[in-house]
């Protein structure tokens, strides 16, 4: 930055910037004439002008550079657009400012958004999409109150911010039409400006020819972020040109070798550091980028840990993860071993719970039987979620025995259904008995030397009416939204802290690895081949 400013002949201005905390390029390109008055005394109005009309010159220069597609390793040619972050715009500019730039040399930059499109369509999905409320999304994600808080603070996003921000609207986008259009980017990238006063649309969506005739698909961060995922997504699901089909399954050896190779550099170490030091969560954003850089040392710190309990002592040192969104901590842990899987089961997992209810015809199990005459008698897709987990450890039952801690090798007991489904999920019907029956999960999970095992927790009347979702890890317990992202969440936390599946419900789980995330590791075991091949075979669902 210091480099920059120099160059613009203003380096007497770096000590006020530095004062305001703007040491790098990205801040400085977040200033705009409203951070006036902090940094310009008024008499400085000669300054104040060619200082912005420098940064403007950057930010719009730096905005052609940054719509680029980006060549990632060296083998197989993966593609990904870059999410370009056009954070500094003069939006005050009028008609014939406009037009007076048209008249200007063709090398002459020209920022001329296509016109909105205001007009309705016919497409349910797109309707849909025009109710979809910015503000109420943001308040039921995880990192979306960070965000709120941030922005009626400092009346203005970082591209960290915006990144969160984009991934957040896209996903919710897709969950109420899959298949997005360019009036469906420019919808939301209106909403969001609706939501951010001062939060340029065009930094989220620039319609295709918007600036020029080689300009021929729709730029900014909405359209960029979905053409990615899908992308993302056709690697995951096997997807090729030609059409034909090949095992989709990631084959890993240990979760270790993903980190054992990386360098532990000084920035590694650094991020490290600062997360012992900082267990105040003032910048969530912040605090999850350090987590991520920290990955490498701390996890094989964490699979190095040759203690009792490795994974208690794991989240004793690390006070971030008691967080009520701690378990986004472990999330990010799961990407950086399983990469390309994060969103996996997200979109699987319909399909899984309806494959699951017609498979569930041919248990006999009672309590399954009488789990799927519930699933057919709702329309609700949590409860159908539920009752489905339910059916499993009968379409799986388990076949090994299993031994209490301190008993001798021949005292095993035989696993029953009812074990499988008790070690899959703990159903609890009243928030009043919740801590009791925990602590009582818990005490078992220690008589049965198996500690700090995560595990599904649901609070509700009955099977088919759960209030509340829980994932317990290791004492802690986090709250989510549904079913699907509670067993998401246990799922990519048992992975990420490289622990056991409980013994009574291996198979259940080995079902969901193989299925939802198609994931092999050379220390599977009980995997229930019979029922993968007969969940496969289903091609055809009704409704």
């Amino acid at each position: 930055m210091e480099e920059l400013i120099n160059g613009w002949e203003l380096g007497e201005l770096l000590p006020r910037l530095h004062a305001l905390g703007i040491t790098d390029v990205e801040a400085l390109s977040l200033l705009g004439p409203e951070h006036s008055e902090q940094l310009f005394e008024r008499h400085e109005l000669g300054l104040q002008l060619k200082f912005f009309k420098r940064l403007k010159e950057h930010n719009s220069a730096a905005q052609r550079k940054e719509h680029v597609v980006l060549a990632v390793g060296a083998e197989g040619g993966e593609i990904i657009e870059v999410e370009a972050d056009v954070s500094f715009l003069n939006a005050s500019s009028s008609s014939s400012s406009s037009s007076s730039k048209r008249s200007q040399s063709p090398d002459a930059f020209e920022y001329n958004p296509a016109p909105k499109k205001t007009k309705g369509t016919s497409k349910v999905g797109t309707r849909a999409i025009q109710n979809l409320d910015i503000r109420s999304l943001l308040a039921e994600e995880d990192d979306g109150p960070p965000l709120l808080e941030y922005f009626s603070v400092h009346k203005t996003f970082t591209r960290r911010h915006r990144d969160i921000l984009t991934s957040i609207v896209v996903k919710a986008a897709r969950k109420i039409n899959d298949c997005l259009k360019n009036e469906d980017f420019n919808l939301l990238s209106v909403k969001i400006q609706e939501c951010f006063p001062g939060e340029l649309s065009e930094i989220y969506y620039i319609g295709p020819f918007a600036e020029g005739r080689s300009q021929t698909i729709s730029k900014g961060k909405l359209p960029v972020k979905y053409r990615n995922v899908l992308k993302r997504e056709k690697e995951i699901a096997g997807g090729s040109s030609s059409g034909k089909s090949r095992s989709t399954l990631q084959t890993i050896k240990s979760p270790y070798d993903n980190v054992n190779g990386v360098e532990i550099t000084k920035d590694i170490r650094d991020a490290h550091l600062w997360l012992e030091n900082n267990s105040i969560f003032v910048d969530w954003p912040l605090l999850k980028a350090k987590w991520r850089l920290s990955a490498p040392l701390r996890l094989r710190n964490l699979y190095g840990d040759k203690s009792d309990d490795p994974i208690a002592a794991y989240i004793a040192k690390w006070p971030c993860l008691k967080h009520p969104s701690g378990y986004s901590l472990l999330e990010l842990d799961f990407d950086v071993l399983y990469t390309e899987k994060e969103v996996s089961l997200l979109s699987r997992w319909d399909v899984f719970v309806a494959k699951i209810l017609v498979l569930a015809s041919q248990v006999s199990d009672q309590v399954a039987k009488e789990c799927l005459v519930l699933a057919k008698n709702t329309t609700h897709a949590g409860s159908k979620g539920v009752l489905a987990l339910n059916i499993l450890p009968a379409l799986c039952p388990p076949t090994t025995r299993i031994k209490s801690k301190g008993a001798k090798a021949t005292e095993q007991r035989r696993l029953l259904v009812s074990n499988s489904r008790a070690g899959l999920l703990l159903h609890v019907t009243d928030t009043a008995n919740l801590a009791r029956l925990l602590r009582e999960r818990r005490d078992m999970l220690y008589s049965e030397a198996k500690k700090s095992q995560p595990f599904l927790v649901f609070v509700g009347p009955n099977l088919s009416n759960i209030k509340e979702y829980y994932v317990d890890v290791s004492g802690i317990l986090y709250r989510l939204n549904s079913v699907m992202k509670a067993v998401d969440v246990c799922f990519k936390a048992t992975t990420a802290l490289h622990a056991d599946y409980p013994p009574e419900s291996i198979r259940p789980w080995m079902l969901i690895q193989r299925l939802l995330y198609e994931i092999s590791t050379d220390w599977d075991s009980e995997v229930p081949y019979d029922i993968i091949a007969s969940y496969n075979a289903i091609t055809h669902l009704n409704g």
